[in-house]
């Protein structure tokens, strides 16, 4: 599947551009992780397409209170694990790491 397509599931009635842009902030977040040394060339590996989705889906959904970790309005109360992306949609993303010298014995990046 899609990942525009999966995303377009979770959060319909959203514009093509609004999905794009936030799988881009999803991929940066999974590529920082996943890399934290240099992600310039790297894309996201299939294990963790459907984190980027997930992660996409979360920010999507908390437009308009980043940074908050609770909200309320009239008899609706809302709270967030964390005023970021909360741990629990990264827990599965290991970082990398190499020793200098070391990242020719290893997968290259892709363009």
């Amino acid at each position: 599947m899609e990942l525009k397509q999966a995303l377009q599931g979770l959060c319909p009635d959203e514009t093509d551009s609004t999905y794009e842009l936030y799988l881009e902030l999803a991929k940066a977040e999974v590529l920082r992780r996943l890399y934290p040394f240099s992600q310039k060339g790297r894309s996201v590996p299939e294990e963790h397409q459907m984190t980027q989705v997930r992660i996409a889906e979360f920010l999507l959904n908390k437009r308009g209170a980043i940074g908050e970790t609770s909200h309320g309005e009239l008899q609706m109360q809302r709270s967030y694990e964390s005023g970021d992306i909360p741990s629990s949609l990264t827990r599965n993303l290991i970082p990398e790491a190499f020793c200098p010298g070391e990242e020719g014995l290893h997968e290259t990046p892709t363009n």
